[in-house]
């Protein structure tokens, strides 16, 4: 099953009843799609779903959780992305996902579409290229009432296609905008198409500490999204540094390359090896930190502060 299919179809999430587990695949994991999916998710099952970071919880600490209830309520789990882990991590949870039956729903990501074929598993193929039929599905699943065809023809004139998380930021101005399109498409639309360029020349003066580099590229993107996507942005750049620092440090290259692959080249070659695990885990426990401020509206800190402290070693 296309994970678009899944999502466009409410009938389908009933599929999840009929699995213990639920594995997405692709070869690279869309973080801004599945935030975004997993809130829609939430208000359509009205139940919270549980996230868990498995850098700082192993199968051990999870398995009481996991394999109990409160009151007889099947919870459902996301627990990441699994391409983050070690062979050996992630051959232990092969073995246990294999033989879970319940009482809960765990749900994963994996970058190999060879990795948890498995009887009791619902397998979901992520799709890495947007086309125009595929935005208008999901463009109807965002707004039934107004589908905008002359935002979508006017977006697919320019470009074949685009990546799930383009796709959703496109289908927020859309939303948006409704036929105010001509500022939008001359200036806003370029640099989303661009953006994966611009990010990564921005994470590499970011991962190698060159400040006045950083702050000249930093003041002209700034504001091409919300703080919200660069608190995700960021988490998801460090979790992928820190993962990869740990791989690279036990000689684990090949799930270390798989997990650094969004990473600059700069930081894969020789800038790993200025970072330790403590420095890394210490920023992303802050942005943690400025993430639940800006949802709960009490946040005194910013983004600026984060990148200060972090370009001149103070998280170390």
């Amino acid at each position: 099953m296309k994970f678009i299919d899944f999502i466009c179809q409410p009938d389908n999430l009933k599929k999840l009843d009929q699995f213990h587990c639920t594995c997405f695949f692709s070869e690279n994991f869309p973080l801004l799609a599945f935030s975004l999916w997993l809130k829609d998710f939430e208000n359509k099952i009205k139940q919270r779903v549980e996230r868990v970071d498995l850098q700082y919880s192993s199968l051990n600490d999870l398995k009481p959780s996991l394999e109990s209830t409160f009151l007889g309520q099947t919870k459902f789990y996301w627990l990441g992305n699994f391409s983050t882990l070690t062979a050996v991590e992630k051959k232990s949870w092969k073995m246990y996902l294999e033989s879970y039956s319940g009482p809960n729903k765990l749900m994963f990501f994996a970058e190999s579409k060879d990795d948890f074929i498995f009887k009791n598993c619902l397998r979901i193929e992520v799709e890495n290229g947007i086309k125009q039929a595929q935005y208008e599905q999901l463009s109807v699943l965002l707004d039934p009432r107004r589908p905008s065809d002359l935002f979508i023809n006017k977006l697919f004139l320019q470009i074949d296609s685009i990546s799930l998380d383009q796709a959703m930021l496109f289908l927020y101005y859309q939303k948006l905008l409704g036929n105010r399109l001509d500022d939008f498409f001359e200036m806003i639309a370029p640099k989303i198409l661009i953006a994966e360029k611009s990010l990564f020349k921005l994470s590499q003066a970011f991962f190698g500490k060159e400040g006045r580099i950083f702050f000249d590229l930093w003041q002209k993107c700034k504001d091409d999204y919300s703080e919200m996507f660069w608190v995700a942005y960021w988490s998801d750049q460090i979790f992928r540094a820190t993962c990869y620092v740990r791989l690279s440090r036990k000689k684990e290259m090949l799930e270390a390359k798989r997990i650094g692959y969004k990473l600059p080249f700069l930081f894969l070659q020789k800038d790993w090896k200025e970072f330790n695990s403590k420095e890394l885990t210490n920023a992303h426990d802050f942005l943690y930190d400025l993430d639940f401020g800006l949802k709960n509206g009490v946040s005194e800190i910013g983004l600026e502060l984060f990148y200060i402290k972090f370009l001149t070693g103070k998280f170390a």
